[in-house]
């Protein structure tokens, strides 16, 4: 057997000051060839993540857009100005008329009166009516009055809802007393 052989390059390297700075530079070349590889790859990799982030986000706007587009076009095919409008001056007062058309069926002595001053009428452009009633055994002539007020031309809304019991009815559940409520009709 041959003994090995020792290499000769080392001790030409460790006798020379400048082969062993050159050896020494040539290893932290590596390794920062090595790190800057290790930070490029991790780069990549994120820039690559987001990138997969930007696409899913540019679809959901592009999904929202096509939602958005079909609501718009739905509310317009169902635009509540082309089935209501709001009502003018002169039919401030006549509304009553209307509400004691709706809400006389329930209660005859039903008290509906305008709470708006005239002059906040011209300057905010609505009028709000108070109505208070009696409830005996109607209820269902009230949620049918409501469902025509919801169904007339005019544009509304309905405010200060409050509905009073009585105690106990026949079959042992509370029974509707007495209802007030807000109406306010919008005017041009």
């Amino acid at each position: 057997m041959k003994p090995a052989k020792k290499s000769r390059v080392w001790p030409i390297i460790k006798s020379s000051k400048v082969l062993r700075s050159l050896n020494l530079l040539i290893a932290l070349l590596a390794v920062l060839i090595v790190i800057s590889v290790a930070f490029q790859l991790s780069f990549r990799s994120k820039y690559q993540m987001n990138q997969e982030e930007i696409l899913k986000n540019e679809q959901a706007y592009k999904n929202l857009q096509v939602i958005v587009q079909s609501n718009i076009q739905a509310f317009a095919e169902d635009d509540v100005f082309l089935k209501k409008s709001f009502a003018d001056y002169e039919e401030v007062v006549p509304f009553i008329a209307f509400l004691e058309s709706l809400f006389g069926v329930i209660d005859p002595e039903a008290e509906i009166i305008i709470k708006s001053k005239e002059e906040q009428i011209f300057l905010d452009h609505f009028a709000d009516y108070t109505v208070q009633m009696d409830i005996k055994d109607t209820e269902n002539l009230l949620y049918k009055a409501f469902g025509e007020l919801e169904n007339s031309r005019f544009i509304i809304n309905l405010m200060n809802f409050t509905m009073d019991y009585k105690p106990v009815g026949d079959e042992g559940l509370n029974v509707l007393d007495h209802v007030e409520f807000t109406i306010r009709l919008f005017l041009k």
